[in-house]
């Protein structure tokens, strides 16, 4: 079956917080790529779960994929 993504787009100047997708869409989420890294890996790469807070940098962009 195909990927499930997620794609999270922050463009203010003030980092925030988000909360993941529930667990119907994703048993897990895999960060795949932060563009607020020097080299565009994820620095923590571990799964995160449903409903999950994450923080955001400022000007930044997140790529998670949604895992089943």
């Amino acid at each position: 079956s195909d990927d499930s993504w997620l794609l999270v787009l922050h463009a203010g100047a003030d980092e925030i917080e988000f909360t993941l997708p529930a667990e119907r869409y994703g048993d897990d989420y895999e960060p795949v790529l932060d563009s607020a890294s020097p080299d565009g890996k994820p620095e923590k790469p571990e799964p995160l779960d449903p409903g999950e807070n994450v923080l955001l940098p400022s000007r930044s962009l997140l790529l998670l994929r949604a895992r089943r």
